[in-house]
């Protein structure tokens, strides 16, 4: 009598059959992937609209005017304590953003980058220095103040300029002196630091 094969067969082809196929259990349907698409856009956008990354540069570049004007400040009240002289020529603008039009160290009027006396109170004037000068601490900066003359040599490696330092964004810095009085002026443009913020500056 032979040996019969039948039964072991059907029951191996059974268990062979009723085992989930590797391809169903390591891929994702189109529905599936459809889903976690929606779910991960949707996420996105809410992580955008609640961080807001432009607001979050604007409020970064702020906190860097801020630094800058604090620097400034202390770096010209030495100097005025120090020596109390040559702050710079009252009735005179003087700007952050350089003149490419300028070429000596006596700097310009400002004319190169379309600023015009006629804008500015009658008997003031503009002035910027040159690409090459601008950010000099020798006097020949944009603040025409020589710092490496106090006694204690210069307290700024470089003149800080605005993150930005354009006119035609109205984002530069401003310096006006009369005698060992002076000023110095920044626009913030964030909602925070901008005027009605909740830190107005």
């Amino acid at each position: 009598m032979r040996p019969t094969t039948t039964i072991p067969l059907i029951m191996a082809f059974y268990f062979e059959s009723t085992k989930p196929s590797a391809r169903s259990r390591l891929s994702f349907t189109l529905i599936e992937l459809l889903i976690v698409i929606a779910v991960i856009a949707v996420l996105a956008t809410v992580v955008i609209l609640v961080i807001n990354p432009a607001e979050l540069l604007k409020e970064s570049r702020d906190a860097n005017r801020l630094s800058d004007m604090k620097t400034l400040d202390q770096a010209i009240e030495l100097y005025s304590e120090d020596v109390g002289t040559g702050m710079g020529t009252s009735s005179v603008l003087y700007l952050s953003v350089p003149d490419p039009t300028a070429t000596t160290s006596a700097g310009s009027d400002c004319s190169g980058l379309g600023l015009s006396s006629s804008s500015l109170p009658s008997g003031w004037a503009w002035h910027c220095a040159g690409p090459s000068y601008y950010k000099k601490v020798d006097g020949t900066g944009w603040i025409p103040i020589d710092f490496q003359s106090a006694s204690f040599g210069s307290s700024l490696g470089t003149e800080p300029v605005d993150p930005t330092n354009s006119t035609s964004s109205g984002l530069y810095y401003a310096y006006v002196a009369s005698g060992t009085n002076f000023e110095l002026t920044a626009l913030m443009e964030s909602g925070k630091y901008a005027m009605g913020g909740s830190k107005d500056v």
